[in-house]
């Protein structure tokens, strides 16, 4: 299980924005993975992302994410991946304008 946490702030705003805008931005990870056996790992993961920028326009966004992987041989993997919008959807915005994002994969480690 591991997990991170960031916080950002800009510096330098134009002051015509003043009111309008968060300077504020900040994430949290958290994952737990799980060694099924010495060629499977499942893993889930959930992303929180508190969102600066425009007031009128920003938007959190809350993701939940299952994986598995299968390494057949030490730095090659096949991997499959959901991960769920868990908030309402709203058009026109990247972080929310999808529900669910099915992934499959070869991650190559050299």
């Amino acid at each position: 299980m591991y997990g991170a946490v960031i916080w950002d702030r800009l510096y330098g705003v134009p002051s015509e924005l003043g009111r309008n805008f968060d300077r504020t931005a900040a994430g949290l990870t958290l994952e737990v993975d799980y060694l099924v056996h010495e060629k499977l790992i499942l893993s889930s993961r959930f992303d929180q992302l508190w969102a600066g920028g425009l007031r009128d326009q920003k938007r959190d966004g809350s993701v939940l994410s299952l994986q598995a992987k299968f390494y057949p041989w030490q730095n090659i993997a096949f991997f499959v991946r959901d991960s769920v919008n868990l908030q309402s959807f709203v058009e026109g915005s990247p972080l929310r304008n999808w529900r669910n994002q099915l992934f499959v994969g070869i991650d190559w480690d050299f």
